[in-house]
């Protein structure tokens, strides 16, 4: 156990009241150096019976707290860095868990079935942000997304300039 240190935010962070419910963890070797493989030891099987439970089901337990598996950025996977939250209230009453963030991150079920993909796209909300503005309401116009038909298949139409899709 090491820090607490100061991680830079990111969009999850900033959209919940309690930063203090998120932890980040490092994966790490004794000597603070990431894990490395040994050709020796049968890695896939370590990694299952020590980690596998932390990620899954059981969480992690720190100062009397439990943290359920959140999420992860691409650039903090490389680290074997991942996000952590413990269940919490908000300001408003509402109860926030992993599932409930994951949830309102958005629609993902067209990938959900692929899990690296479904990851991949949680994965943006969790990238390090510095905050820039924030939007008064009136400064938002919701317009429909542009959808099309073809050989029967329903798309919506996003090429990222300008808009932003929900």
């Amino acid at each position: 156990l090491d820090g607490p240190f100061a991680d830079q935010s990111n969009s999850v962070l900033r959209r919940y009241d309690h930063p203090e419910s998120f932890i980040r963890v490092s994966v790490r070797d004794e000597d603070f150096d990431k894990i490395h493989f040994d050709r020796e030891s049968d890695v896939a099987a370590f990694l299952r019976a020590r980690f596998l439970p932390i990620f899954t089901e059981a969480g992690l337990d720190v100062a009397g707290r439990n943290f359920a598996f959140l999420g992860y950025s691409s650039s903090a996977l490389r680290d074997h860095s991942a996000w952590f939250v413990a269940p919490h209230k908000q300001n408003d009453g509402s109860l926030v868990t992993a599932a409930s963030i994951r949830l309102a991150l958005g629609n993902f079920s067209k990938v959900a079935h692929v899990p690296a993909r479904w990851m991949a796209r949680i994965a943006q909300a969790f990238t390090a942000t510095r905050p820039t503005i924030t939007l008064k309401s009136h400064e938002i116009l919701r317009i429909p997304d542009i959808e099309f038909t073809k050989n029967g298949k329903t798309s919506v139409f996003t090429d990222g300039v300008g808009t932003i899709s929900l």
